[in-house]
C-alpha cells in the first residue's frame, strides 16, 4: 500500500501496556509479535520531528507537532456488547446518510473488550486535509459532525496509544480482530 504523505512513517510502539511508551519505529517495523497480551501504537503517524522530540525529552507527553493519519476512527464502547453494536448500527447510517458508498470502505474491528473500532478512510474526505499539528483536533471536529450526537470515546489527541490488530486484551483475553460489518449488523 502506498502511503499519503509518506514522511510520515513513525509511529509509538507499547509491547505488553500502555506503560512501556517511549519506543519509536518506522511502520515497517511496528510489528506485534504473535500472541501479543496488550499492544499498541499511536493511532497517529508522524515524521522526524517527533523522534527528535522524543529524543531530547525523553517523552512523548506534550507533543504537539504535526500528525497524520489514514484513518478518521470512532471507538464505540459499552456496558453491554448489544449496546455498542447498536450505536455502531446507527453510526454506520448516519455514515451513509453522508455517502451511500462510505459503508462499503468502512474497516471495523471488534476490540477485544465491550465494543467496536470503526474507521473511515481519509481519502473518502477528498485531498484537502494535510499533516498539522492540529491535526487530531481537526479529526475530533470531523467526527463529532459525522456522528452528529451518537456516543462514542474521544480518542483524538495527538500520542494516543490504539492497541493493535490481532493482539489479545490482557482484561479480556480476546483478540482485536476485523470483522464484517454485516456479520456484526
Amino acid at each position: 500500500m502506498k502511503l499519503v504523505h509518506p514522511q510520515f512513517h513513525y509511529v509509538e510502539l507499547a509491547i505488553g501496556g500502555v506503560n512501556k511508551r517511549g519506543n519509536i519505529v518506522t511502520l515497517i517495523e511496528a510489528v506485534a509479535p504473535v500472541d501479543t497480551i496488550d499492544c499498541f501504537t499511536t493511532m497517529f503517524r508522524f515524521d522526524k520531528k517527533f523522534v527528535a522530540y522524543v529524543k531530547d525529552t525523553g517523552s512523548v507527553a506534550g507533543y504537539a507537532g504535526p500528525c497524520w493519519c489514514d484513518w478518521l476512527w470512532y471507538d464505540i464502547d459499552a456496558p453491554i456488547l448489544d449496546e455498542a453494536v447498536l450505536t455502531l448500527a446507527k453510526l454506520v447510517k448516519r455514515i451513509e446518510s453522508i455517502d451511500s458508498k462510505l459503508p462499503n470502505v468502512l474497516r471495523t474491528y471488534f476490540s477485544g473488550a465491550k465494543g467496536f473500532h470503526c474507521g473511515i478512510p481519509i481519502a473518502a474526505f477528498g485531498g484537502n486535509l494535510k499533516p498539522s499539528g492540529g491535526f487530531a483536533q481537526t479529526m475530533r471536529l470531523i467526527a463529532k459532525k459525522i456522528a452528529h450526537g451518537i456516543k462514542y470515546d474521544d480518542i483524538y489527541s495527538t500520542t494516543r496509544l490504539w492497541r493493535m490488530p490481532n493482539t489479545i486484551n490482557g482484561k479480556t483475553g480476546l483478540r482485536k480482530v476485523l470483522i464484517s460489518l454485516e456479520d456484526v449488523l
